[in-house]
């Protein structure tokens, strides 16, 4: 199908189209945070609890790890394999470069406890934090310095950050009370979406059309929502237990989920869905 043949993706249903496992040989569990994709489609886990990043394919063939000092809680794509992932106990970011390896860079110290984030460009990028009873995200310049910090207030937990494609808006999901607050790059609030089917918004993700997914963990849904904020379609098919991390590949018509807790310290489950 051709691009002008391509349906548009409200009226899309997500089908799955392959899944995995991504377990350790050893057989210790997992605790997958974050989640991205690579131009070449491969898939870039980061597991807290074992302090390491793991690199799949979409066939669900492991390629590489690499393990950190400190216990990744996010990852994003800056420009084409160039990745950053973020420390919140370090109170910093690294950068890593991913092919058929993982070979890290530079250590980024920032003073904030980082959660999510997501890049502007490549000299800046946007993390999140959280403080007792409110949450904020800032944009920060390769040299760790902030440059803008917006606070979110009445918030518990800062879950995960997206931009669209044009990078002049920032998505803030937060886990309770459940919400995703959009932004512009210069800190203006433009819509928050809350509804009574999403419980617990975890990850959040843009796709091709600028249409926003975010993730019910409580609900085990997936909400889609127009530009505008409007509720377009809520799926439930297929979205495992305890849904959490979502990403879209680079074509823009694929998302990875990441879910699924069998025990507690045990999320492992990828998936991949293509809207059809």
């Amino acid at each position: 199908m051709n691009h002008g043949e391509r349906r548009p993706l409200k009226e899309c249903k997500p089908e799955r189209i392959a899944h995995f496992n991504a377990d350790y040989t050893d057989g210790k569990n997992s605790g997958y945070t974050g989640i991205t994709c690579l131009p070449d489609g491969k898939i870039l886990l980061v597991d807290y609890i074992n302090y390491t990043c793991r690199l799949y394919d979409q066939s669900s063939q492991h390629i590489a790890d690499y393990t950190f000092i400190s216990r990744p809680c996010d990852v994003c794509v800056i420009e084409g394999f160039q990745v950053a992932v973020t420390f919140p106990e370090n109170k910093s970011l690294q950068l890593l470069t991913v092919g058929n390896s993982i070979k890290p860079g530079k250590i980024i110290n920032t003073n904030l406890r980082c959660y999510g984030i997501v890049a502007l460009s490549e000299n800046q990028l946007v993390v999140s934090g959280r403080k007792k009873d409110s949450q904020h995200w800032c944009i920060v310049s390769m040299d760790g310095s902030v440059k803008l910090q917006v606070n979110v207030y009445h918030t518990m937990w800062s879950s995960s950050l997206a931009t669209n494609n044009g990078r002049t808006r920032i998505y803030v999901s937060c886990f309770t009370p459940s919400a995703v607050y959009v932004y512009s790059i210069d800190g203006k609030p433009i819509f928050t979406y809350e509804h009574k089917t999403l419980v617990g918004a975890r990850g959040v993700a843009v796709d091709r059309e600028e249409n926003m997914y975010v993730v019910g963990e409580k609900s085990l849904n997936i909400h889609q929502v127009s530009p505008n904020g409007a509720p377009l379609q809520v799926f439930y098919d297929g979205i495992p237990k305890s849904p959490g991390a979502i990403c879209f590949a680079t074509s823009g018509d694929e998302f990875v989920l990441m879910g699924d807790f069998h025990v507690i310290g045990d999320r492992k489950l990828v998936q991949i869905f293509e809207l059809k």
